[in-house]
């Protein structure tokens, strides 16, 4: 009897041990994969963005930064791209999308940087706008596009936009250009 009694409390002694083990195994794991804060990343060096558009052989429309990422646009995709402060490493997402016979590309950002852009392809289009409207019920945002940029990048504030949104193009005299309502808040949208 003695003897099944010792066994007991060593069985015991050995499983509160592989418990403790296990939990402290979790612990370091879970700490492992949540140390890394977005502090860590930064907006690349011109060099490291000029190195990614010649290795990917992008042709850009528009490149912009802000806060932490560069954005990169061409007519038919979109490039996020990150660095890694301590290891110089690039974090990259992009996104690409159809744009025949599209007039323009429009599509917002729900970030830390929130942000709509919009994209010219159509020529006389680009050429007469003077200024974008974009609305939802909970926002409105208006951009010059005195810059002669072929994209108009507007940040917004930390508000989200609305799933559906109308885009207004206007010219030099207040004119409606061109209109497309309601545009559904998805990345690349191209509009005909």
């Amino acid at each position: 009897m003695k003897r099944t009694v010792i066994e007991i409390k060593y069985t015991a002694i050995g499983a509160f041990l592989g418990v403790a083990f296990l939990i402290t195994a979790i612990a370091v794991a879970v700490e492992s994969f949540t140390t890394t804060d977005p502090g860590d990343l930064t907006a690349p060096s011109s060099a490291a963005v000029e190195n990614y558009i010649e290795e990917e052989h992008l042709d850009p429309i528009k490149i912009a930064e802000f806060e932490t990422k560069t954005f990169v646009f061409t007519e038919s995709s979109e490039h996020t791209l990150q660095e890694t402060e301590e290891s110089g490493d690039l974090s990259i997402s992009s996104s690409s999308w159809s744009s025949n016979n599209a007039k323009v590309t429009v599509g917002v950002r729900e970030t830390e940087t929130p942000m709509a852009y919009v994209l010219f392809q159509d020529e006389t289009l680009y050429e007469e706008a003077e200024q974008i409207h974009i609305s939802s019920d909970n926002q409105d945002m208006i951009h010059d596009t005195g810059s002669g940029d072929r994209a108009a990048i507007i940040s917004y504030g930390r508000a989200e936009l609305d799933t559906d949104y109308d885009v207004t193009f206007y010219d030099s005299d207040g004119q409606v250009l061109y209109e497309e309502t309601p545009v559904s808040s998805t990345m690349g949208h191209a509009v005909e």
